[in-house]
């Protein structure tokens, strides 16, 4: 077996609390070169922490907009591959009312708020958004045509 490998006498500390109230106590010399190295490691560190967060935060989202983002399409997807001549407006409302719901019942793990009332907050404030699109398409439907 190999010994491991010694270590100089001035690396080594003794952890006793009058060694330790001993070095507390020596003068101490400032050294910028020290301030620079450990500086430059917590900024990296911290700088690739945030980029790494915001990084899964946007794939995240971008997975969440993409599931949730295709149920209101799931009905007009359905009733075009099965040539059905029913308009699914209706199925997609409720179905989006439910993803709102659902949505709004998973936050309220997050927020000091019951799974009820955080449902219902965000079915009320998707399904407002939700009317105010289909009043503003409405709105302007003769400017396109």
């Amino acid at each position: 077996m190999t010994e491991p490998p010694e270590i100089s006498p001035s690396l080594q500390h003794g952890h006793t609390p009058e060694q330790i109230r001993e070095r507390l106590a020596a003068p101490h010399s400032h050294s910028y070169l020290r301030d620079f190295v450990y500086g430059s490691i917590d900024g990296t560190v911290t700088t690739f922490a945030v980029v790494s967060g915001v990084a899964g935060a946007a794939l995240t989202t971008l997975v969440a907009l993409l599931l949730l983002g295709l149920i209101p399409l799931l009905p007009f997807i359905w009733n075009y591959l099965n040539g059905s001549p029913a308009t699914p407006c209706t199925l997609s409302a409720v179905l989006t009312g439910l993803a709102f719901f659902s949505i709004g019942t998973v936050k309220s793990r997050f927020v000091d708020q019951s799974w009820l009332l955080a449902g219902l907050e965000s079915l009320l404030i998707g399904g407002s958004a939700a009317a105010l699109a289909y009043v503003v398409g409405v709105l302007l439907k003769g400017i396109a045509a």
